[in-house]
């Protein structure tokens, strides 16, 4: 690997020296020479050592004292199913401070508000007033103080990820779109992943020069130019598998999941051909 490394710090290092000029154009060649731009790709299988998605954990009370000691129940059941599910090493997240759930709760002005429609409805029409009454009773039972948990879930693969978004419902835990359909993945010796990669686009662009250089009667003579056509990217391509499968609804959770990612670079490299000697 040291070796490999070195090999990669010499090309790379040879195209920046070369890459001075700010235009291929501006490239001096001899006779019978020409320019060659070749993209190439690398890919390695790196191994995913942690997957994380999110969910809102909802629940009610009362009062804010009452439905904060509902939320707290509700992670208690949580940690509890996600334990009897056989996800006991899942770490589930709580940190996140809960916040009023306003979009689920029933503000007590609204049943203060069906008390005085009660009485005005009583004066006019004394015969409704008991069903008015009974009304407003329902309404005063219902009125209820939401709050909201941001939780997230962190696993040690993406079979066990679809185990725990599975249980979202069963907990009452609504889930995060974005989260659960482009989770946070973290891989195993991702940088050592990345230089594997980066090594096979390298090669892959002088296999190619070489083909050119065949089909075309020539040889190549030097490389003039290294550069990244994009960012070295860790699972890019899986991440945007994983997005359209989710969107197809593909994915079937009885079917096993791959637990290794690919980490991809790209590279565009700059040649010159020039007439076989």
């Amino acid at each position: 690997m040291v070796k490999s490394l070195m090999v990669l710090g010499a090309l790379l290092f040879a195209g920046a020296a070369l890459a001075a000029p700010e235009s291929l154009t501006k490239v001096d060649t001899a006779k019978g020479e020409i320019l060659l731009e070749v993209q190439a790709n690398g890919a390695t299988m790196a191994k995913i050592v942690k997957v994380t998605i999110a969910c809102d954990l909802g629940a009610s009370g009362s009062t804010k004292a009452e439905a904060e000691q509902a939320l707290k129940m509700a992670q208690q059941v949580m940690r509890r199913n996600y334990d009897a599910a056989g996800l006991a090493t899942a770490s589930l997240d709580f940190s996140v401070p809960s916040i009023s759930a306003n979009g689920y709760e029933y503000s007590m002005e609204t049943a203060v508000g069906a008390e005085a429609a009660a009485k005005a409805a009583g004066a006019i029409a004394a015969k409704a007033g008991d069903a008015v009454k009974a009304s407003f009773d329902d309404d005063q039972q219902q009125a209820r103080i939401a709050r909201k948990q941001r939780v997230a879930i962190s696993v040690g693969s993406m079979s066990d990820m679809d185990m725990a978004r599975s249980l979202f419902a069963e907990n009452n835990c609504n889930e995060d779109y974005i989260s659960v359909r482009r989770p946070n993945i973290v891989l195993a010796d991702v940088e050592n992943a990345k230089i594997k990669a980066t090594m096979m686009a390298v090669e892959s662009a002088k296999a190619q020069a070489e083909l050119y250089a065949s089909a075309l009667g020539k040889r190549v003579v030097r490389i003039i130019r290294v550069s990244e056509t994009g960012a070295i990217k860790e699972f890019l391509g899986a991440e945007s598998e994983f997005i359209l499968q989710e969107m197809r609804g593909d994915r079937n959770r009885q079917q096993p999941v791959s637990n290794d990612m690919p980490v991809t670079a790209s590279i565009a490299v700059d040649f010159v051909l020039g007439p076989k000697s």
